[in-house]
């Protein structure tokens, strides 16, 4: 891997819905990669969670990105992650980490979907650690010819902090 970390973002959501019901205006700015030539997205969708029972929940997240910059090289997609969250302990979640993203323009043959694991805690009632990795297309479309469904992968570190 050339470079360990190469983008950054900015995101935005406003509540809209609260209850076993939660929804979201939910909307980023993306720099990736910083280096040149960069690319700028903003996307906007809505973001919401849906309560089964107290122990599970269906996050899910879609947006339309809109390339800003080097529109010749990055293209509009679609994104729609997909987390289906146990509440495994009274501070802890398991989330099982899926979805699809892809081009606007050409989703069928660019559509990648990830699976991965993520588990995120409760450190105290002001502040969430958490941890995730995947497989970034281990079920969607291959490419580039002779490319693995595990070739593109990923880990994250969540840290939140509330007022």
């Amino acid at each position: 891997c050339p470079k360990v970390y190469n983008n950054v973002g900015f995101d935005f959501m406003y509540g809209l819905l609260y209850g076993d019901f939660h929804l979201s205006l939910h909307s980023s700015l993306f720099v990736a990669p910083i280096s040149s030539p960069a690319g700028v997205m903003w996307t906007v969708g809505l973001t919401g969670k849906f309560h089964f029972t107290d122990m599970v929940a269906l996050l899910f997240d879609p947006q339309i990105g809109i390339s800003l910059a080097n529109r010749d090289i990055y293209k509009d997609m679609l994104f729609v992650p997909l987390e289906l969250q146990f509440q495994v302990g009274q501070a802890v979640s398991l989330k099982v980490l899926s979805g699809v993203r892809g081009q606007l323009s050409n989703l069928g043959d660019t559509v990648m979907v990830p699976l991965g694991l993520g588990v995120v805690g409760n450190v105290n009632s002001n502040i969430d650690l958490g941890l995730r990795f995947s497989f970034d297309n281990l079920l969607g479309h291959v490419s580039p010819p002779g490319a693995s469904r595990t070739d593109m992968r990923s880990i994250g570190l969540l840290l939140v902090f509330r007022s």
